[in-house]
């Protein structure tokens, strides 16, 4: 985002619509063991973030998520 100029727009355009399919998504498949992914991700983001990176894909591909969403 760097660079931009208007990173307001750009937040609009990019990451409001990623974060509203995630959160959509979550909603969709809520359940214990997912919480639990969660969880786990977290503690791996904090040890190594390209770790995290490619588990939360791993998942999404699991769900079936929708490609832009991946």
């Amino acid at each position: 985002m760097e660079g931009s100029g208007d990173p307001d727009l750009l937040y609009n355009q990019i990451v409001r619509p990623w974060r509203s399919r995630l959160g959509l998504l979550y909603i969709y498949k809520q359940s214990f063991g997912m919480d639990l992914w969660v969880i786990v991700l977290t503690a791996v983001v904090i040890a190594a973030r390209r770790g995290a990176l490619a588990l939360v894909q791993g998942v999404l591909r699991r769900w079936n998520a929708e490609p832009l969403l991946i």
